[in-house]
């Protein structure tokens, strides 16, 4: 009974995480299952070459997307979770974020533009990419780092979701041949926007949050704070769109496609776990405690051999349902990446001891040497032995790496008695 009652009072105390962490996962899971649902329409009616254009437009704008972004969000819901009750700090903080955001934007215009003007590979496909940029705005209206920080991820993922519904008839009636890949693309920008507008305006209108004009040594002060996530993000991103581009030039298009199944598989318990730091981070930003850093270390260590352990004994399955039998070489790449879900355990200790004791140049150092070491092993396991399991076997010791060196500096933290 005791025990019954223990774990009713601590789903009341935890309610908001819980809620906070329930939505950023139903939407992430929704999301995926959105496109999912298109994807072979999509594929029949535009073609894999037309689709590919859309696709290269997107990856090109994700370089653009991490300039943008520019590593605020940890800095910035680290400043709301502590403020949280102090509504002029956070028209502060929204309003300085916001600023440094569309002076960067500006900038990704005028590189984007330069490029796309001047590169002749870029101009037969100019208006498409350019329509794919567009879509980064939306990264400046909406800053996830205010509804999570204020645990009110629900209206995210409803305001999102029936944006992204809206679309899917337009979908359907207008795009009917190869040529239509430009209205798929301002389709999917112009509903984009739409949700980020909405959420914009709850925070202006419904929240009276007060756009201020942050002074330059403000702005300037929040890029410095920012600049070793920015750093690490564009490390991580490097690493990511690198990947694809290995398999293609080493191995052949079928690789690209066993190994782009695998990785859909993975990802699918990925958004489950992925959230977890993000959705408990609001609630011990205001004190670290190495008891529940434990706790919560231990938990998630569970949960990750719970995953393996599922993709192992239905992994083959899966793959066979989705790709058939044809597809069977995925399962071996699924089984390695797998053991790369142990990167929660370092966005844990990113989350509860880096971010807390700022800690940022760790974060940076931290993906410079998974990286690092992610093409060096690339490098030389495809010189002794040229197979793309060596792609999944980088991308996992990375991840072994990244846990090791954030031992190392957590271990330090506890030395000088800073966590107790």
């Amino acid at each position: 009974m005791d025990i019954f009652t223990n774990f009713i009072s601590n789903i009341k105390n935890n309610r908001k995480v819980l809620e906070n962490y329930f939505f950023m996962t139903v939407f992430q899971i929704l999301n995926s299952f959105f496109y999912l649902l298109i994807y072979p329409y999509l594929i029949r009616v535009l073609g894999p070459a037309s689709y590919g254009v859309y696709l290269v437009g997107v990856n090109i704008a994700s370089y653009f997307q991490t300039l943008i972004t520019f590593g605020f969000d940890f800095p910035a819901l680290k400043a709301v979770s502590l403020s949280k009750n102090d509504h002029d700090q956070i028209s502060k903080t929204f309003s300085i974020v916001l600023y440094a955001k569309i002076v960067l934007f500006t900038l990704s215009l005028l590189i984007f533009g330069t490029v796309l003007l001047f590169v002749n590979e870029f101009i037969d496909n100019g208006l498409i990419y350019l329509v794919c940029f567009i879509n980064v705005f939306s990264l400046v209206l909406y800053p996830q780092w205010y509804f999570q920080g204020l645990q009110r991820m629900r209206i995210v993922t409803v305001v999102q979701l029936f944006f992204k519904l809206l679309s899917l008839p337009l979908i359907f009636i207008f795009i009917k041949n190869e040529s239509d890949i430009i209205i798929f693309a301002i389709i999917t920008v112009v509903f984009n926007l739409a949700s980020s507008i909405y959420l914009f305006c709850v925070i202006i209108l419904q929240d009276k949050i007060k756009i201020l004009v942050p002074s330059k040594c403000e702005v300037f002060n929040w890029l410095k704070i920012s600049s070793p996530f920015f750093a690490s993000n564009s490390v991580n991103t490097l690493k990511q769109q690198s990947t694809t581009t290995i398999i293609a030039i080493f191995f052949s298009t079928k690789n690209v496609a066993y190994y782009d199944l695998a990785l859909k598989i993975f990802q699918v318990p990925t958004l489950i776990t992925a959230n977890i730091n993000s959705a408990i981070f609001p609630k011990l930003i205001t004190g670290v405690n190495f008891n529940i850093i434990r706790k919560v270390l231990r938990y998630e260590f569970l949960l990750c051999a719970i995953v393996i352990t599922f993709l192992i004994i239905f992994g083959n399955k899966i793959i066979y349902v989705l790709g058939g039998i044809e597809m069977s070489s995925s399962y071996p790449l699924l089984i390695i990446l797998s053991f790369s879900i142990f990167s929660i355990i370092v966005g844990a200790i990113m989350s509860f001891v880096f971010i807390p004791y700022n800690m940022y140049k760790e974060v940076f150092y931290n993906q410079v040497i998974a990286t690092f070491f992610y093409f060096s092993i690339v490098v030389g396991g495809l010189y002794i032995y040229r197979d793309i399991i060596i792609i999944p076997i980088s991308i996992t010791i990375s991840v072994f790496i990244e846990l090791v060196v954030v031992f190392y500096y957590f271990n330090r933290v506890r030395g000088k008695g800073l966590i107790q």
